[in-house]
């Protein structure tokens, strides 16, 4: 089904609705060990994946670290959970992937092995570490790189020939690595200055073209001594385009980035002397659209400090953003809802005293959305209730914002989701769904259209589970979107 549409909606700027509460909350332990979680990912089936680390106290002045996984359903229930690394070594997982044959890839770091010499071949100490999984969590392949003397992986992407791009630190760099599908190493760039700066890419973006951006933090290229944001746009083989950076004129600690579906970039942390969150958001050329901070508590005596750790869009252009918020040893959970020019629309402190922070969100199909991080009792995982905002917008579609192709919602999707399009003129326009290798699976709409604001309804009964490329082509621009089918 596909329509035009018109979007009549009244001006709400400037109240603050209430916060959702919390639908279910669960946690995941196993005495003696302590868990941490950095990171989560859909499951083809329609579960949740998430990464992080495993201390083992063998020793009351020892941690032994393994890289932990932990699978459950969309209820939070416990599927499986498995741990990875060498024995006696310290390993741990910051970021985790969902990749097309339903499997899963961990990024971390392997660091000094107590059980093998520093030369050794099977452990070096210090490495960057890689692991692919099937999708029970079962090791099919794990490499360890030596970069600069170490290394640790804060981001990965599957790119359309079956390898990655691996995006993290190493000593005063940071790094952009491409493997291939086997986790071999293909090529190697870093960004950096003197030994003693701080530089990490800690997310990694495809675009459509091939051309990779970079977001993280920065010591040696912002505006003064101490950490800015930083966004570095490559080409695919990984030779820089642009620079930027982004900052105040004090320390900026990097929480988060994403690419917003106007093809910019959103970048969330804390800036250190106000004690408070910092939001930038980019056009597609990273060029700064505007930034803004923000407080919990809105009073003056108020001493606690607001920490970003994670972003996420959400459907009306907006975003949420997790961390955490407190004073000293009380830091509970933060969610901070904005609209899509960085003004406040609610935000709320949840479990205090149990849940140190959001470390990683994902949208749930109840408008809500999943939170998961580290707590008291190991590792949590929550659901919301539904987003309360409906932030209000006008838009005529005979006049959209040019050639525009929004993320499809909801994503992922269980048989139907909702594809919506405009064109800021008259054009021939095609509108497909691929797969990954680029083959055509559907075509959803091939014709003239006028100008105008469209949407299709995408009905997937007969298509299996997996990744899915939606692509629209309109005026000689080509546009894409990833979903994935959750079956």
């Amino acid at each position: 089904m596909i329509k035009k549409i018109l979007f009549i909606l009244f001006i709400m700027s400037g109240i603050v609705h209430a916060q959702p509460e919390i639908e279910w909350e669960q946690y995941y332990y196993e005495r003696p060990f302590d868990y941490w979680c950095f990171s989560s990912t859909f499951t083809f089936d329609g579960g949740i994946v998430m990464a992080g680390n495993k201390y083992d106290p063998i020793e009351a002045d020892t941690l032994i670290e393994d890289g932990l996984a932990i699978k459950t359903n969309s209820n939070g229930d416990l599927i499986w959970r498995r741990s990875y690394g060498e024995r006696l070594s310290r390993e741990g997982f910051y970021t985790v992937i969902t990749i097309a044959d339903s499997g899963f890839v961990f990024g971390g770091r392997s660091e000094d092995s107590m059980d093998f010499p520093p030369d050794s071949v099977k452990n070096p100490p210090n490495a960057a570490y890689l692991v692919r999984t099937n999708n029970n969590g079962e090791i099919i392949w794990e490499r360890r790189y030596t970069l600069e003397g170490g290394g640790t992986i804060r981001d990965v992407a599957q790119i359309e020939d079956g390898g990655f791009y691996l995006a993290g630190s190493a000593r005063s760099y940071a790094f952009l690595m491409k493997v291939d599908e086997d986790g071999d190493s293909l090529w190697y760039r870093n960004w950096g200055g003197d030994e003693y700066d701080t530089n990490i890419f800690e997310r990694v973006f495809v675009l459509e073209n091939g051309d990779i951006v970079l977001a993280g933090c920065t010591e040696s290229f912002g505006c003064n001594v101490l950490r800015d944001f930083f966004l570095v746009k490559t080409d695919e083989n990984g030779e820089e385009i642009w620079l930027k950076t982004y900052g105040t004129e004090g320390d900026e600690y990097f929480g988060d980035a994403i690419r917003t579906d106007d093809g910019g970039f959103a970048m969330v942390g804390f800036v250190v002397f106000e004690d408070a969150l910092y939001i930038v958001k980019t056009d597609s050329d990273g060029e700064e659209e505007w930034t803004r901070t923000h407080h919990h508590n809105e009073d003056p005596d108020d001493l606690s400090m607001d920490f970003g750790d994670v972003i996420l869009q959400v459907p009306d252009g907006g975003f949420l953003i997790g961390g955490c918020t407190g004073y000293r040893s009380q830091i509970p959970l933060l969610l901070f809802r904005i609209d899509s020019c960085g003004d406040r629309l609610w935000s709320g402190r949840y479990s205090e005293g149990s849940i140190w922070g959001a470390q990683s969100m994902l949208h749930a199909n109840n408008g809500g959305y999943y939170v998961a991080g580290k707590a008291n009792a190991g590792t949590y995982l929550l659901k919301t209730e539904p987003d309360p905002v409906t932030v209000p917008r006008l838009l005529d579609p005979s006049l959209p914002n040019g050639f525009e192709l929004h993320s499809p919602y909801p994503n992922p999707f269980n048989s139907t989701t909702t594809i919506t399009y405009g064109l800021s003129k008259p054009s021939p326009t095609r509108l497909v769904l691929n797969d990954l290798s680029g083959r055509r699976v559907m075509t959803l709409f091939n014709g003239n259209r006028e100008a105008g604001i469209f949407t299709t309804t995408l009905i997937a009964d007969n298509l299996p589970s997996g990744l899915y490329v939606v692509r629209l082509d309109a005026a000689g621009q080509q546009f894409t979107q990833k979903i994935m089918l959750l079956k």
